[in-house]
């Protein structure tokens, strides 16, 4: 059994449309471009894409890249999507990374990993926003999740509403009473506002453009990604 388990998610409705599929940044594909920063994590023992089986789903499997597995979904709604994965590539725990995470830092995912490794008794562990909230809430282009496998099943038993049978993590983060919780602080001067949003507008995808013209694909850490939509850099 895996200790870690990466799972690179197209499941949203918004970003799911076969035009954004083919998108590319740096002569690669939107869905291997997450996916290759994924790799670049130290702390993940695989790595798997998590596509729904349908029309869709079988377009977007084209764009990814040869050499991670992908896994076709039966399950109509994201957190069953998640659990079919696990089942597949039984793991003990989990970092989901949405495919919208263009702004993915490797540090700050296995930033997650390390901190589980030395907290017992967590069920999610994230980086919480201005609002006290996890980021990934309000910031889809930067952070991942760590969640434990037993707790994502639990959630896949018992939630029924529509809002978290949609967000995997959120039947789990928003009870805390119930799971145990733990927001990370975020590094210095990064503002989530800066690196949100679905890359399914013109504005976001620009963005993204921008800041890979300016820094190349070596230099695409989140300092200076938030140096590049910072107040003043006249990026924003």
């Amino acid at each position: 059994m895996l200790n870690t388990l990466g799972i690179v998610q197209v499941s949203h409705d918004s970003f799911r449309v076969a035009s954004h599929a083919g998108r590319r940044l740096g002569g690669k594909s939107v869905l291997e471009w997450v996916v290759r920063r994924a790799t670049d994590c130290q702390q993940l023992d695989a790595l798997v894409v998590s596509l729904v089986d349908d029309a869709e789903g079988r377009i977007w499997g084209q764009f990814a890249p040869p050499d991670v597995p992908i896994h076709y979904s039966s399950r109509p709604d994201s957190l069953g999507q998640c659990v079919e994965a696990l089942a597949r590539f039984p793991a003990r725990s989990l970092v989901r990374i949405c495919a919208q995470n263009i702004f993915l830092d490797p540090v700050l995912v296995d930033r997650l990993v390390t901190t589980a490794t030395t907290r017992v008794g967590c069920d999610y562990i994230g980086y919480a926003g201005v609002d006290g909230r996890p980021a990934t809430a309000s910031a889809k282009g930067l952070f991942g999740e760590w969640l434990r496998a037993d707790a994502l099943e639990r959630a896949d038993r018992e939630a029924h509403l529509p809002a978290d049978r949609a967000e995997p993590t959120r039947y789990v983060y928003s009870r805390p009473e119930e799971f145990g919780v733990l927001l990370l602080p975020l590094p210095t001067d990064i503002d989530p506002a800066g690196v949100s949003g679905a890359f399914d507008s013109a504005e976001q995808w620009e963005l993204a453009q921008t800041i890979y013209d300016a820094l190349g694909p070596e230099e695409w850490d989140w300092t200076r990604v938030v140096e590049m939509v910072s107040p003043g850099s006249g990026r924003r």
